[in-house]
């Protein structure tokens, strides 16, 4: 049995019940899950609690678009990528954004034989290659909410922004750090700061 196993079958506490700690007593709940279940676990202060096992999500043999997944719950859209999204999610992102799919893969730095290849395969994105893409999607989706209009949007993430350092936004979808970037700037502009 792995160590996972072992934590999954039991309770863990972190904080012996009758120890002379003045601290309340944690606990580390796990349980029993199936397959196909995530595991799961939190904290609890004092009394133990019940918690359902997040499922992994099925697909139904379809993969779903990529702005389906952008309207999921973070961890649903954690599962997506861990899963692998659809390689026809590239596709579904350039066709939004009315961009070439050189132009976009090069903005993500993602090999272009790789991902093209996996679109010709109809294979899964790796979840670095997922998260570039689902970062894209949050940031167009997002764009769209302030702009109230998809064009517009489009455009702004295609178009070289002074307070981003003169890059397009765009471009930043690469890292964690400049899809923060963007999506601070898209917040400063949604509330009337010149960005």
């Amino acid at each position: 049995m792995t160590k996972l196993d072992n934590a999954m079958h039991s309770i863990a506490k972190i904080d012996a019940p009758g120890s002379s700690s003045k601290k309340p007593r944690r606990m580390a709940i796990a349980r029993k899950v199936k397959k196909t279940d995530v595991f799961v676990s939190t904290f609890v202060s004092k009394k133990t609690a019940t918690i359902a096992p997040h499922k992994a999500l099925p697909t139904g043999g379809q993969n779903p678009s990529i702005f389906t997944v952008v309207r999921c719950n973070l961890w649903d859209q954690t599962v997506f990528v861990r899963q692998g999204l659809s390689s026809k999610t590239v596709v579904e992102m350039c066709d939004a954004l009315a961009m070439p799919r050189a132009s976009f893969l090069d903005y993500l730095q993602l090999p272009r034989s790789t991902i093209e290849a996996r679109i010709k395969n109809n294979t899964p994105l790796t979840p670095t290659e997922g998260d570039a893409v689902l970062r894209s999607a949050k940031a167009l989706v997002r764009a769209q909410e302030v702009f109230e209009d998809s064009h517009a949007a489009s455009s702004w993430l295609k178009r070289e922004i002074r307070s981003l350092g003169g890059v397009t936004p765009v471009s930043l979808m690469d890292t964690d750090s400049g899809f923060e970037l963007v999506m601070h700037t898209l917040g400063r502009i949604e509330h009337g700061v010149v960005a």
